[in-house]
């Protein structure tokens, strides 16, 4: 009856009271006592304490046993439907099947414009999983529809500002990925206007000092490290890992990568010796050991232990590769090609990046590497006046050539570069660091 339905209703919310503060046990232990009483209760509140004993057993890490319970959420349960196959996405997530995560998230969206009710946590947490898997994949096939749903999505309701917070710095990566320079930027802005937080707003500093700085904009990566830093230190002692644990390597990565990489050590003993212990027992704490070990790499190359930071890259490189995260491999990768010279390294970036923009750094700087072996000093020379603007006559007269040995040399060039345009062949010159003069 309506009352017994009220009450198994008031122990699963209760439940759920208890998962939220971390009690994780204590809200199992009442989700099984409901379960218990659940007698002939309306379907919708029996589908509901089944998603909540599994979301219970999910959190202990029992895995099969929360499958199981959501493989039983009858497909008519409406809402409550789409809820188990969210829950699934993250099961499959934890047992690293991206693929099936990915399923699990788009048939939930798909499900969710049908239903009776809606429930927009369930909208922007499948929004934000699609979106980190089609950064860290990558799966650049996935923006379409990201991109589609956070433009349509009401992020004026109360709730989702998180969410929303994340969603635009993965955005900033996947554009980034894309070869949208400007919108990669555009979406780091938006990061930082919305960040929920002081934590997030350093964290969307991080992300444009990045944007810039890996495309040769050294004053607009030392402007947002510096603030990043100020902001970092100004936090309380106890508040600078509660909302982003990460939050110190993300600073480090950035003053590594700037004019006093030694700054960098004290963050990163800070995260070894206070945040990692607290996560080994996490999902996320391969990762994060995996994030630490990339940039303790760059922090020992850039101070001229090369043995060391192979080591840290190998440690990094193996343990992306392991749990799937392509994109962070292969910027590792490409650190271990640069550093050792081995070529099964830039092969890979070559493989896991397919999809990206050949204006993607790491991409950009690989090709690099190749062109400037192959381009002559004249065809640099004549590179630079056709990202100028320079037409062929006009770079024939600079460089007191004919006309049809101009045209010619552009030609060649473009073919090098594997572009079809003038103006593309600007574009990726720029990323790729060619146009600067040469020292």
């Amino acid at each position: 009856d309506d009352q017994h339905d009220a009450y198994l209703t008031g122990r699963m919310l209760m439940s759920a009271a208890y998962m939220s503060l971390g009690q994780d046990a204590r809200g199992l232990e009442i989700a099984l006592e409901a379960y218990g009483a659940l007698g002939d209760a309306h379907p919708t509140v029996r589908a509901e304490l089944l998603v909540t004993l599994a979301v219970g057993h999910y959190r202990k890490g029992e895995h099969v046993r929360a499958q199981r319970l959501l493989d039983t959420v009858p497909q008519d349960a409406d809402i409550v439907y789409v809820r188990a196959l969210e829950y699934s996405g993250w099961l499959a997530w934890a047992r690293g099947d991206y693929n099936g995560s990915v399923d699990r998230f788009r048939d939930a969206l798909c499900r969710i414009d049908a239903c009776a009710h809606y429930d927009r946590f369930i909208e922007a947490k499948c929004v934000f999983g699609l979106a980190f898997l089609a950064a860290e994949l990558p799966r650049l096939d996935l923006w379409s529809e990201v991109g589609q749903r956070v433009e349509r999505f009401d992020w004026s309701v109360s709730g989702v500002a998180t969410w929303r917070y994340w969603i635009a710095g993965l955005a900033s990566l996947i554009t980034e990925l894309r070869g949208d320079l400007d919108g990669s930027t555009a979406w780091a802005a938006t990061a930082e206007e919305i960040a929920p937080d002081r934590s997030a707003r350093i964290g969307a500093w991080c992300r444009l000092a990045a944007r810039f700085g890996r495309y040769g904009e050294p004053s607009a990566h030392a402007y947002f490290v510096s603030k990043a830093r100020a902001a970092y230190e100004a936090l309380p002692r106890d508040a600078r890992h509660e909302e982003q644990r990460s939050l110190p390597l993300v600073i480090a990565e950035e003053i590594v990568n700037g004019e006093s990489p030694d700054d960098a050590g004290a963050l990163l003993t800070y995260f070894a010796e206070a945040i990692v212990p607290t996560m080994l027992e996490r999902s996320e704490g391969r990762r994060a050991e995996a994030f630490y070990a990339s940039i303790l790499g760059q922090y020992e190359e850039r101070r001229g232990n090369r043995a060391r930071a192979r080591e840290a890259y190998l440690r990094a490189f193996d343990a992306f590769r392991s749990v799937g995260f392509l994109r962070r491999a292969a910027i590792v990768a490409y650190r271990l090609s640069v550093l050792t010279g081995d070529g099964q390294y830039e092969a890979f970036v070559a493989d896991a990046l397919r999809d990206a923009s050949p204006a993607y750094w790491v991409k950009a700087r690989i090709a690099k590497g190749r062109i400037e072996a192959r381009l002559t000093t004249r065809q640099l020379e004549v590179l630079r006046l056709v990202a100028e603007g320079r037409s062929n006559k006009e770079i024939a007269a600079a460089r007191g050539v004919a006309y049809h040995t101009a045209r010619n040399t552009v030609s060649q060039i473009l073919n090098l570069l594997g572009v079809e345009s003038r103006t593309e062949l600007a574009g990726v010159a720029a990323a790729r660091g060619l146009l600067r003069p040469a020292k």
